[in-house]
């Protein structure tokens, strides 16, 4: 709700500062002297454009500033997604400069216009003879049909899983859109992969393969060399070993007593050991060495292919290579997870459509029952206040699609005279017809909600006596638990007053200005009496002002 209004510079207003209660605000004063203009600087700080024309002092900066309680209005979210910081009391601001340029503040956090407009119109509803009222949405007309069949239950669970079902369709379309792509490219990438699979090599065995082909190609040197090898160290007259056993006999006929010695004996005894061992080792790899064309040839094969792929794919070594294929095996193991990704997905989709069908089912049923009780409470209302052969009609259409609220478009459609033809609201009735019938249908849901703060200007258009009576006692029956705030000409309504507001005009130093007050007890009477006989009040009005307020 609206707890205070401060305006500087704007229209016949220098300066005026308001507080605002919970319950009924009236405000009267004489036409022209600046009731409407409240309205228009409300409506600057509910996002509508500014017009440089209406500063005060075309040199000074006009300035608008609301504080409000939003306590019991749920907007965290709307704090969360706009990344503004919350407070249970928020200050709206919008400066109008006299260049023309215009600036709005949530919380002294600039905001755009846009952003502006989607909070106001969850904290103010103004109804203004011939505007557009927020009772002209279909979204909104919806809503009073759900809150009138107490269905938020129901429609918040629907929600929470929609909000879920569209999450997981978005999901499921990117994955297609990744799949879809991914085929394109799926059968070559399959077929690379299928290549270095069927040659599949570790970089042991690689290097392995390097050798033996190596030493295949060379065996007949190699088995020449290690022979030749064998003989020069042990066969022969002249090899090696036999030229080493007359130095053997000299070392061991050295009559030498010294610890350094025999270690050094020793291992030259070693050395003679290790001499025959490799000789014989030298011996047996050239025995076992054989020129084998076949398995050259297969080795060649093998080879010439790896090196074929490595240069293929444009890499220097097995290890790169081998790294291809693992990236290739990569990406088609991520195809077959999206697969099963998109299977899941479809099957839990499928899940979520069934029970939103269900839900959405149970609420069509719901608003369907609803509508009836709902359009008899507010033709029962528009009768209390000189509309009796009004109509309503709560036109409930069901789509093939899902959407945020289940599968029903809500269309208001009203005729105020007997016969007429029913259009929608906006179409249908005058001003002061919208008016009366948005009081009555606001009446009809007020215990069930948390209005906004609701600003009717004039309601009592075309209308007097007991009828003004009866609206006055709706009025003050929807100010019990929300916030009201009504300009009026009517005595009967002004008589409900929990607080009452006179606007006037006053000349300082040869300026006309708008001004504001809160009245007294008495001066409630007064100001009563004078609209039911003009200024100054007969002893008759007065009298009929205090029974009309008691």
């Amino acid at each position: 709700m609206i707890k205070s209004l401060s305006i500087q510079n704007y229209a016949l207003i220098e300066q005026l500062d308001m507080e605002l209660y919970r319950g009924l605000n009236i405000i009267t004063g004489e036409t022209g002297a600046g009731k409407s203009i409240l309205l228009g600087s409300l409506e600057l700080v509910m996002g509508k454009r500014a017009d440089y024309g209406v500063l005060f002092d075309k040199k000074k900066k006009c300035i608008v500033e609301v504080t409000y309680d939003i306590s019991n209005y749920n907007l965290k979210d709307f704090f969360l997604e706009n990344d503004l910081d919350y407070d249970n009391e928020m200050i709206v601001r919008r400066i109008i400069s006299p260049n023309g340029k215009s600036r709005a503040f949530i919380n002294d956090e600039p905001v755009n216009l846009s952003t502006l407009k989607d909070l106001s119109s969850d904290l103010i509803q103004m109804h203004r003879q011939f505007d557009n009222l927020e009772l002209n949405n279909p979204a909104y007309q919806l809503k009073l049909i759900d809150v009138f069949g107490d269905n938020n239950t129901l429609l918040e669970k629907y929600k929470t899983l929609f909000k879920s079902y569209k999450t997981d369709i978005k999901e499921l379309n990117s994955l297609q859109e990744e799949n879809n792509a991914f085929k394109k490219e799926m059968q070559f990438i399959e077929y690379q992969y299928s290549e270095l699979e069927e040659t599949f090599i570790s970089f042991e065995d690689f290097k392995e393969l390097e050798d033996s082909f190596s030493n295949l190609n060379n065996a007949e040197s190699i088995k020449s060399n290690l022979l030749n090898a064998y003989n020069e160290l042990v066969e022969g007259d002249f090899s090696i070993i036999n030229r080493i056993d007359p130095i053997l006999s000299d070392i061991n006929n050295v009559a030498l007593k010294s610890d350094f010695f025999d270690k050094t004996k020793e291992k030259f005894y070693d050395a003679i050991e290790n001499l025959r061992e490799v000789a014989n080792d030298f011996l047996k790899i050239s025995e076992n060495t054989e020129y084998d064309a076949e398995k050259i040839a297969e080795s060649k094969s093998r080879l010439d292919n790896l090196y074929s792929l490595m240069n293929k794919h444009k890499v220097d070594d097995i290890r790169q290579l081998i790294e291809i294929k693992n990236q290739l095996y990569q990406k088609l193991q991520k195809h077959f997870d999206v697969d099963r990704e998109i299977k899941s997905l479809l099957a839990k989709i499928d899940k979520s459509q069934n029970k939103l069908d269900e839900y959405a089912n149970k609420l069509s049923t719901k608003r369907q029952k609803s509508a009836i009780s709902f359009t008899k409470k507010v033709l029962s209302v528009l009768k209390d206040l000189a509309l009796p052969h009004s109509q309503l009609k709560v036109d409930i259409q069901k789509s093939e699609n899902l959407n945020e609220t289940g599968r029903d478009r809500v269309l208001f459609l009203f005729a105020a005279n007997k016969g007429g033809e029913f259009k929608s609201i906006k179409d249908a009735a005058s001003g002061g017809e919208l008016s009366r019938l948005a009081l009555s249908i606001e009446s009809t849901i007020a215990d069930k909600m948390a209005l906004p703060t609701m600003i009717f200007d004039e309601i009592e258009a075309g209308i007097s006596g007991e009828v003004a009576r009866k609206m006055g006692i709706i009025l003050k029956n929807m100010s019990d638990k929300h916030q009201l705030i009504n300009i009026t000409h009517s005595p009967q309504i002004a008589a409900k007053a929990d607080y009452h507001y006179f606007v006037f005009k006053e000349i300082v130093k040869d300026n006309t200005k708008t001004n504001i007050r809160l009245l007294g007890k008495k001066e409630r009477i007064e100001e009563i009496a004078k609209i039911l006989s003009g200024d100054p009040p007969t002893k008759g009005a007065l009298k009929n002002a205090k029974e009309l307020i008691n």
